[in-house]
């Protein structure tokens, strides 16, 4: 009898699915492809002053960039021409709707506004998550959702008003953003919202550069290094995307499931702000690190100045190329040979040893390029914080093995002005950055000084890894 029933209660089923397919299959296959590309072409062309997204790739691409788009149809066809104006450039590109996976959106001659994103490079074969080709899904709210048929990158198309074809604010939020990032050191400082942090104890994301260079795309790049339980993420070929409201990260910073996207303008205060509900930060510029490190200090004194490097080298070089500021002028007269014939080096050491084998203890050395040749002026090296520390002179007098050095050290204008320098009252300020290369860690170590931020070097250790 269960059996008879099942029968029946699948004729049944049979029988419904039959009427339904002949409903819908009034038209062809190619009728019904021919209505969607037509109706997409419609839809696109129709809208009075066009509409407006955000092109960007899926996970793994970064790239990004607001696009107003104005789609003129030609005649009776499912193609025509595109304007397409990001804020910064102006073109125009042939589209054509076809039909691959649903109705296809594709943009068949390359122009500055999107092929930026698309065009492949060395260190992006794919690109950076441009699109010549989108596949529409939906129509949702008024929006036209479309998937990147190479990334599987969103593209949702919201309709313009004529106010979204002035450009002029999305110039005006990039100039700001500019003139606000004008130092070395940049972060967006959280204190609430994301990763525990707080006032106390912020969550600082040090923003950089993007690791690539594109011409006149430059300043939209981006990488972020932030640190989540002890380790740092790096996330690196980001853009910024300007837009009327807001600047968007291309990357956003996710962690335990919140996510930060987007700064806003803080007029009343003039800063960037954090733009996601929730979240408590800002955007912060500044001659010196600003952003907390554990652990400089301790790197610097233990990987570089009591330590030899690959060379043999012992201590922190200190030399005129690669520093900024007056202190500049001063080590490049300092180094010149004044202290002695062939004295061209100045050395942070601790446990400076003599080419006799004599420890003389923690100071700073000049020396000949052969280190045979030494002066040697007693300094302390005093921790301040993780990643703050300044050298405190001595009142021992110069040790030297070169006739004349301890006067000469004693009365030169331009070394006594570059030691009063290093040896200033707050110190330094200290950021830190490491990578590998083959069977060598290089250690770049960044001091600003805090009695005067515009005096800067840079410092680099070249060990053979573990």
């Amino acid at each position: 009898m269960k059996k008879i029933l099942y029968a029946l209660a699948m004729l049944v089923v049979f029988s419904s699915c039959e009427k339904d397919f002949e409903y819908v299959s009034d038209q062809t296959v190619s009728e019904r492809i021919e209505e969607s590309k037509s109706n997409l072409t419609s839809l696109l062309s129709e809208s009075e002053f066009g509409w407006k997204g955000v092109v960007k790739g899926g996970d793994e691409k970064t790239g990004g960039s607001f696009i107003a788009f104005k789609f003129t149809r030609n005649e009776g066809e499912n193609n025509g021409t595109v304007l397409m104006n990001s804020g910064f450039e102006e073109a125009t590109s042939e589209f054509n709707i076809s039909h691959q996976e649903g109705a296809l959106l594709q943009f068949n001659t390359p122009n500055d506004v999107l092929y930026w994103m698309i065009e492949p490079r060395r260190w992006a074969s794919e690109g950076l998550g441009g699109e010549m080709e989108y596949i529409f899904m939906k129509e949702e709210n008024g929006n036209l959702v479309f998937r990147g048929k190479e990334t599987d990158g969103d593209l949702v198309l919201e309709k313009a008003t004529e106010q979204d074809w002035d450009m002029s604010t999305i110039k005006a939020n990039f100039d700001n953003y500019k003139a606000q990032s004008i130092y070395r050191y940049n972060v967006i400082r959280v204190t609430g919202g994301i990763n525990g942090a707080s006032v106390e104890n912020p969550f600082d994301i040090r923003l950089g550069s993007a690791g690539w260079e594109i011409e006149g795309k430059i300043e939209f790049g981006y990488s972020a290094t932030y640190n989540v339980d002890g380790e740092d993420i790096e996330q690196m070929q980001s853009t910024y995307i300007f837009t009327h409201e807001s600047i968007m990260l291309s990357n956003p910073i996710a962690v335990g499931g919140d996510t930060i996207t987007k700064l806003v303008f803080d007029g009343q205060n003039d800063k960037w702000v954090i733009g996601d509900e929730g979240i408590v930060g800002e955007f912060m510029s500044s001659r010196l690190p600003i952003y907390a490190q554990s652990g400089v200090v301790d790197a610097l004194f233990e990987k570089s100045l009591s330590t030899a490097d690959r060379s043999g080298t012992r201590g922190m070089l200190l030399r005129a190329y690669g520093s900024e500021g007056p202190m500049y002028d001063y080590a490049t007269s300092a180094l010149d040979n004044k202290v002695g014939p062939g004295v061209s080096k100045l050395l942070a050491v601790m446990g400076y040893v003599t080419p006799e084998g004599e420890n003389l203890g923690d100071g700073l050395v000049f020396a000949t390029r052969d280190k045979s040749s030494y002066a040697f002026i007693p300094v302390d090296f005093v921790k301040i914080t993780e990643n703050s520390f300044k050298m405190v002179r001595q009142s021992g007098d110069v040790i030297t093995n070169i006739d004349g050095a301890a006067d000469i050290i004693a009365t030169d204008v331009d070394i006594n002005a570059y030691l009063d320098i290093l040896c200033s009252e707050q110190g330094w300020r200290m950021a830190l950055d490491y990578f590998s290369f083959g069977m060598y860690q290089i250690t770049t170590f960044q001091l600003a000084n805090i009695d005067n931020p515009l005096n800067w070097f840079e410092a680099t250790v070249v060990m053979v890894a573990d």
